[in-house]
């Protein structure tokens, strides 16, 4: 059966694409599609774009990219996945961030009105080294994604699995468990919980490229690929 992977990073657009590479093989997968935040973030406009597409699709979200998950659960020809979600405030693990979240998220729409007319231009820190694909990223497009984070949970619908780390800062594994019942907890091989959703590659960090960096998955992400495998391993044929 003819498919297409579509892979949905979160909050900073996620990695370069050859990191998500390994994801897309456990499909069989030579190739897949990435669709992240650029100039704007739209979530409805991202779930028709994908929604669009014909034949049968796989669809892997990654933190608040669950979001545009929830949109496209029960479309016909469409199978969902998500890893570390992230869908509302009811979701972050910091109590008090999701205490505060009405009033942050006024905040964030305040943000968002001054740095919209910047949207084209790149989010200076992610500029460098570790803007993925020499693709865009603006301010104003991260304001958004908070804001989405900070307003309430919508109705959750089922998706076809669940990796989440009880290791995870940002994503409360409780609220994660309650949602999704069967999600399947990603553990290292020295039997570590991993890091909010870390695909990256071994010797690799956020906001540098380390001269002892290599191709090959780091032991989160290995983590995250071997729950992954579980749970498509459950699947049915």
């Amino acid at each position: 059966m003819d498919k297409t992977i579509i892979i949905v990073p979160g909050l900073f657009g996620g990695l370069s694409k050859k990191s998500y590479m390994p994801l897309a093989k456990t499909f069989g997968a030579k190739d897949f599609l990435l669709f992240r935040a650029g100039a704007d973030w739209n979530p409805d406009a991202i779930a028709m774009d994908i929604s669009n597409i014909s034949g049968h699709k796989i669809v892997i979200c990654l933190s608040c990219g669950a979001l545009i998950g929830n949109l496209l659960a029960g479309h016909p020809g469409t199978e969902v996945f998500y890893m570390c979600p992230c869908l509302g405030r009811n979701f972050l693990r910091n109590k008090v961030i999701r205490k505060l979240s009405p009033f942050l998220r006024i905040i964030s729409l305040v943000f968002m009105a001054i740095t919209k007319p910047l949207a084209w231009h790149r989010w200076y820190p992610l500029y460098g080294g570790t803007k993925p694909d020499g693709w865009h990223l603006s301010l104003y497009a991260i304001i958004k994604q908070f804001a989405y984070i900070l307003s309430e949970t919508p109705l959750i619908k089922p998706v076809s699995g669940v990796v989440y780390s009880l290791g995870d800062n940002s994503i409360d594994p409780n609220s994660v468990l309650a949602a999704f019942p069967d999600a399947v907890s990603a553990w290292t091989v020295d039997h570590n919980a991993p890091a909010h959703i870390n695909l990256r590659s071994e010797g690799s960090q956020f906001g540098h490229i380390s001269a002892n960096q290599s191709d090959k998955p780091g032991r989160d992400a290995e983590a995250y690929i071997k729950a992954f495998r579980k749970i498509l391993s459950k699947r049915p044929l």
